[in-house]
């Protein structure tokens, strides 16, 4: 078997997956764990063979990307925001409420 047909067989493979995987009801990483894949495998063919989308299947926040515009009345004491996607959110209470709300709809 030449390196082309190889290259070619190692592609469908990964493509009959992630098509696979598109249509169950499972996480990346479950679907993964069931059918004894690699996840950071999966994940690089994934990127190749479809557009991103949420791990939440039923996600109903838009999908539109961008900077969100935030007015804050005063200064938040202690609210703080860490994304890239190890999304942490702290510091709420009554007076930030409204923001935190804001931000997620962005998200």
């Amino acid at each position: 078997m030449n390196a082309a047909s190889k290259s070619q067989e190692v592609s469908a493979f990964w493509q009959g997956h992630v098509r696979a995987w598109e249509t169950s009801s499972q996480s990346g990483a479950a679907y993964c764990k069931t059918h004894e894949l690699v996840y950071p495998q999966f994940m690089y063919w994934r990127q190749k063979f479809c557009a991103p989308r949420d791990n939440a299947k039923t996600s109903t926040l838009p999908t539109q990307k961008g900077f969100a515009h935030v007015m804050m009345p005063e200064p938040s004491s202690g609210l703080s925001l860490s994304l890239p996607s190890g999304l942490v959110i702290s510091g709420i209470d009554q007076s930030n409420v409204d923001i935190i709300s804001e931000l997620l709809v962005q998200l």
